[in-house]
């Protein structure tokens, strides 16, 4: 209760902030336990090279672990840059991300799935079967499906769009330009003469009275 009344008793700035600070706590220990993982799944990754194959390993063995270890590095930073805090004039923390709520990571959900895939596949392709490596074409599918669905295919259905109305209002302007008297023609108002010779000779009395005027 007293720990509510002094939540409740706060400016909202102030909640921000110490919220801000929460979450930076828990990013850091978030993050350090990512790291522990990351570290002992290559640990393991070596451990069983050199227990089946020998040691030292090989140039292709040294190429499987970089290609885990290389994702995972990344992924890493990338999480840590979406979690670390920004501070305000005084030095103070100002804002800070938590990773873990999903609807906060942005684009750096995708680097914390393919942390977690790498992190699986990594340990069950070489301490059950490297099979389970094959598994790691979800990756790229899952990139082109979101890349198709949240980029490509949004900015073609925006670009047909546009063409649709570009053609729609030439279409447009088109018709009004054709429906237009052309120049020199006699407007026609109501009641008008309908003859050949009714409609000449009206031309010859709106110029008689073109030159009088």
């Amino acid at each position: 209760p007293v720990s509510v009344l002094y939540w409740g008793s706060l400016p909202p700035s102030d909640m921000a902030k110490n919220t801000a600070k929460a979450n930076a706590r828990s990013n850091a220990q978030r993050l350090q336990q990512f790291w522990l993982i990351t570290l002992a799944c290559n640990l393991v990754h070596i451990a069983t090279i050199w227990l089946w194959a020998g040691f030292p390993p090989s140039l292709w063995q040294l190429c499987g672990v970089g290609f885990w270890a290389s994702q995972q590095v990344t992924a890493m930073k990338m999480l840590s840059s979406r979690g670390a805090p920004s501070y305000d004039a005084e030095g103070r923390i100002d804002d800070c991300a938590d990773l873990s709520d999903p609807n906060q990571l942005g684009f750096a959900t995708y680097a914390q799935d393919i942390l977690w895939l790498c992190w699986a596949l990594q340990v069950l392709s070489n301490a059950v079967s490297g099979y389970f490596s094959v598994l790691y074409v979800i990756v790229p599918v899952y990139a082109i499906y979101n890349a198709w669905t949240k980029l490509i295919g949004p900015m073609l259905a925006q670009r047909a769009q546009m063409q649709q109305m570009a053609a729609a209002g030439g279409a447009g302007a088109a018709g009004a330009g054709g429906a237009q008297a052309p120049p020199g023609a006699v407007p026609q108002a109501p009641g008008q003469p309908q003859t050949r010779e009714q409609r000449r000779k009206a031309e010859r009395d709106a110029k008689k009275q073109a030159r009088k005027s």
